[in-house]
Order: C-alpha cells, then sequence, then structure tokens
C-alpha cells in the first residue's frame, strides 16, 4: 500500500503453497532406517543461513540432551555460517558424557523424496525459530504431515498456524528449550481434521484457484 500508493481493496495476497502428498500417511521408517536414528528427535528442515538461527537450536538442544536433525544445504555466500553450525554441534557434542549422539546434518532432499515425507512422520516436534520468516513452507509441510510445531514470533503468516504452533523468540534459547520439552512430553500431533483444513486451503490447487479468481476480477 505504501510503495505503491493503492487502497486495501485493491490489493489481493495469493500466499504460498503446499504439495498434498505431505498430506498422506507414509510410515516413520524410511527415514529412521536411512539415518539410524531410533528415538525422538527434534528436526529442522531449510537452507543454512544466519536468519534461520540454526545456532540456537543447536544450543538448545544440547541443554535438553536430546537428538536434533537438519535437513538442508548452504548457498555458495553461506558456507562459512554452515561450516560454524556444525563446529558448533561438534564442541557440543564432545562435552556430552552420554556418548550419545546428538546432531544430525542430511543434505537437502527433493521435494518430493519420501526421505523427506517420511522425515516429517517420524519428528517429534519440527522447529524454525527464524529471526524472520516471509512464509515457511516448510512449517507447513511439517503440519500437513501431522507434526507438532515450534515457529517463530516473527513470521509474517503466523495467522496460518495459530491453531498448530506454539511460538518462540528466536533469540531466547530457553523459550524454545521450554517448548521443546513441553511438545515432547505431550506427545500430541496434528488433528486430521486441522491437516485437512490446511490442505483445502493451501494446497496448490487451491493457491491456483485464488490467483485465477483475481485475474478474473480484472476483467
Amino acid at each position: 500500500m505504501k510503495m505503491f500508493n493503492v487502497p486495501a481493496r485493491k490489493i489481493k495476497i495469493i500466499p504460498n503453497g503446499v504439495n498434498e502428498y505431505f498430506f498422506h500417511d507414509i510410515s516413520p521408517g524410511i527415514f529412521r532406517e536411512y539415518s539410524k536414528i531410533h528415538g525422538p528427535f527434534v528436526l529442522h528442515v531449510g537452507r543454512f543461513d544466519p536468519v534461520k538461527n540454526h545456532k540456537t537450536i543447536i544450543n538448545a538442544c544440547a541443554e535438553l540432551q536430546c537428538q536434533v536433525v537438519f535437513i538442508g544445504d548452504a548457498n555458495i555466500d553461506q558456507l562459512s555460517y554452515a561450516r560454524e553450525c556444525r563446529e558448533l554441534a561438534q564442541k557440543l557434542q564432545s562435552q556430552d558424557s552420554t556418548g550419545h549422539t546428538r546432531y544430525y546434518f542430511f543434505n537437502a532432499f527433493h521435494n518430493d523424496d519420501l526421505l523427506l515425507r517420511s522425515a516429517y512422520a517420524s519428528a517429534s516436534v519440527f522447529v524454525l525459530p527464524s529471526h524472520f520468516e516471509t512464509f515457511g513452507i516448510s512449517a507447513l509441510e511439517a503440519a500437513l504431515a501431522g507434526t507438532p510445531l515450534i515457529l517463530s514470533h516473527n513470521m509474517s503468516s503466523k495467522d496460518i498456524f495459530q491453531a498448530y504452533a506454539k511460538f518462540v523468540s528466536p533469540n531466547s534459547v530457553s523459550e524454545l528449550k521450554t517448548a521443546i520439552n513441553d511438545s515432547m512430553a505431550e506427545q500430541k500431533r496434528i488433528t486430521l481434521n486441522l491437516r485437512e483444513d490446511l490442505m483445502n486451503k493451501y494446497s496448490w490447487d487451491s493457491i491456483a484457484k485464488n490467483l485465477e479468481d483475481a485475474y478474473l476480477s480484472l476483467c
């Protein structure tokens, strides 16, 4: 409105969408067999970039002594940040007297890869405590799969996830730690009705229809 000096009535927001296959049930065993992780774990899916706030996740999970899985690549200008995250994880891992592997790093999977769908299905909780997030497609994928969500207060799409997620300050390790601990204790996945509602609103078919309606309204 400010940039183009137009009234709100002339603006229609077309959000991002999600592929429907994340809604369909899939065996958690596919990812567990691939990763060799058998216990509960925290999941983060996204590129390595400081805005995604990986280090807060690493520190929170170290204090909780829980396992965490990172799935994602780094752009060429963020390779040093990705290395810093791995080094921090290795440092905290070396201080863990239990001998358990706490941190797992996997390269990004293709969006239609069964391993990605199975990772969402097998995760105890999905975390995305970004410093800011324009939408959060990975959070929508996780929600469609039924995975409990912990998200940043600094999401432009926060209203979408209000009924599904716990929200934390991206600058607070203690808030994230408490939210993870509570979610793991609750073991409460997103209900089928809520997942269906998300799919009906944010499948790419629905988003395409919204876009079509926007164009037709101009005719």
